[in-house]
Parts: structure tokens; C-alpha cells; sequence
């Protein structure tokens, strides 16, 4: 495994005051899902490749078109290519031939979610990616509620803005009893380059508890009584465009190639976990309109759902 590597730039001695990976963060926790993307094509058995909400809605006035090659296998073009180690989700601008298809969008790219093969309940979640450098690219690793009902919670693990290239992002979000949004500030990591060589990115979900890891180094953490308590999915897309990045520009490099060697998830062997250190508080994140720097959530108002592209279960929507 290849999973919690710390990857060293540039030359000379190592700062002793710099952080250090946690050792042992995986101590009591077994291997629930995975991906290494070792296959030539994307495994339907465990990834779907839209939104929960379809392809046809618009969020956040991104700019790009999600390829669903399963629904859609003659689109005419594939956003998931392999090496036989990786998969890599690529960004195009949109031919002129498949601008109806893509129902005008500038730019194609790719979505991956474990919504119909894995939810899940607290764990640690990782990926080890490559991330493309460029104006308006928006490529994330992140884990969404897998029923719209009480919080909608998100775990915006990891996102990045193309330009920026020594930073990423973690986040989370919540809606409240009047259905307003709640957020942390987007807390920044820096890094010399995060598009130059590979990394990992990780969360770790207990109650009350988030630990956001960047090669294994713990980086930010969240404490409130509304940290998720959902069953979640993972998910893992390009984004391009949107009030956050920008739009792309000519100085965009094209095919944008976001690189993910594996993901994988962990849960505790013997179901045991710590008690909410926040429980019976209220929260203390503040409305997200009032949170300098903080993305935006991917979560569109459910009635704007287009009917029948996915079932959500009705008794638990009720």
C-alpha cells in the first residue's frame, strides 16, 4: 500500500519543527471499499457517473458538462481513461458536435460517486491524486449525504483551484432548521505545488469529529455537535468554471488531467467509537453567507430534482 506517503521537494536539511505524518492513524480500522484502478475501464459495480440530480442541472454556474458513461456510452467522449495503475479524469473543451448533447456546456469532464455501492457511517477516507494546474479547473475528493433529509451534511475533503497551486481546501457544510447553509471557513494547505507529483487526502469522521489529513499529516480539524452524523458517499470529479475558480481562459491547458491512484475507506473493526465530545450543544458554525472564503455547497434544492434520474427512498424522505 502506498496510501499515507509523505512526498519531500527540494533539497537540504529537513526543518525538526516541521508537522510529521500521525503514525498509526489506521489502528483499529479495517479496508470496507476500495478502487485501485488497476482495470482498463471504471467499475460500474462500484461507481455511478452523474450526479444524484442528473446532468441537466446547473450548479454554482459551472461550466461543465458531466459524461455519464454508463447511461450514456456513445456520447462521444470518455472522460475516464486508465494506465493500468491510475485512473485520470480529463477536462476538454466541448466539440462544436456534442455542444446539444452536452446541453451547451463549454467543457466536458467527469463525476464519480459510490452512491449506489457504498454509504457509510464515521471512517477514514483517502485518496492519492495528482491535481492539474490551470485557470478555472475545480477538482475535488469529497463525501455528500446520501438522503436529503434534517442537516444535508458535506465533507468537502479536499478542493482546489486550479491557479492556485499551493493550496487546497477543506470544508464543511450543513443546512440548518430554517434550511440556510452553515460552513467553516475553506481552511487552506499550503504546499509547494500540489499539481507536481502525487499526494494524499484524507478525513477522518468520528462523532462530533473531523481530522482532515493531507499526506498524513493532520491539517485542520472540525469539532461541533453538527459534524455529519449521515450516511454518506464518496465522490470525486472536475469541476470547470463557477463564481469560486472562475471561467477557464486561453491560458487553460487542455486536456486538464486530474489523477487518482486509488481511494479507499476504513471503518472500526469492532464498531467502537468515541463518544461526541459536543453532543447536546448547539453548533457554533456560523451562516455561510457570513464565512469569508468558503466554496460553495454542491447540494441543489431537491425540488429541482428532474424526476426519475435516480430513486431516493421514499420512507426516508418522509
Amino acid at each position: 500500500a502506498r496510501g499515507l506517503t509523505v512526498e519531500v521537494s527540494g533539497t537540504g536539511r529537513v526543518n525538526p519543527d516541521s508537522p510529521k505524518p500521525k503514525e498509526n492513524v489506521l489502528d483499529g480500522y479495517e479496508l470496507v471499499f476500495a478502487d485501485e484502478f488497476n482495470n482498463t475501464e471504471l467499475d460500474s459495480s462500484k461507481w455511478v457517473t452523474q450526479y444524484l440530480w442528473g446532468d441537466d442541472l446547473v450548479i454554482n454556474s459551472e461550466e461543465q458538462h458531466y459524461v455519464d458513461i454508463f447511461n450514456k456510452p456513445d456520447f462521444g467522449f470518455n472522460p475516464f481513461s486508465f494506465d493500468g495503475e491510475s485512473v485520470t479524469i480529463s477536462s476538454i473543451r466541448t466539440p462544436d458536435n456534442l455542444l446539444d448533447k452536452a446541453n451547451g456546456q463549454k467543457y466536458l469532464s467527469g463525476v464519480m460517486t459510490s452512491y449506489d455501492s457504498f454509504k457509510f457511517t464515521y471512517g477514514y477516507v483517502e485518496t492519492r491524486a495528482q491535481l492539474p494546474f490551470g485557470q478555472g479547473l475545480w477538482p475535488a475528493f469529497w463525501l455528500l449525504n446520501a438522503y436529503y433529509v434534517d442537516d444535508k451534511p458535506e465533507i468537502d475533503i479536499m478542493e482546489f483551484i486550479g491557479d492556485n497551486q499551493d493550496t487546497v481546501y477543506h470544508t464543511y457544510h450543513y443546512y440548518d432548521s430554517d434550511g440556510k447553509l452553515r460552513s467553516t471557513e475553506s481552511e487552506g494547505t499550503k504546499g509547494t505545488d500540489w499539481t507536481n507529483g502525487w499526494h494524499t487526502y484524507a478525513v477522518e469522521w468520528l462523532p462530533g469529529t473531523l481530522i482532515f489529513y493531507v499526506d498524513g499529516i493532520e491539517r485542520h480539524r472540525v469539532i461541533d455537535s453538527k459534524v455529519s452524523q449521515q450516511e454518506m458517499y464518496i465522490l470525486a470529479n472536475t469541476a470547470l468554471g463557477g463564481w469560486w475558480p472562475g471561467s477557464p481562459d486561453s491560458s487553460t491547458p487542455f486536456p486538464a488531467e486530474y489523477k487518482i491512484d486509488y481511494i479507499r475507506a476504513y471503518q472500526k473493526a469492532d464498531g467502537a467509537l468515541l463518544a461526541d465530545p459536543n453532543e447536546g450543544r448547539p453548533s457554533d458554525l456560523p451562516l455561510w453567507d457570513d464565512v469569508p472564503n468558503a466554496s460553495p455547497s454542491h447540494l441543489p434544492p431537491f425540488e429541482l430534482f428532474p424526476q426519475g434520474e435516480f430513486t431516493i427512498t421514499p420512507a426516508v424522505l418522509a
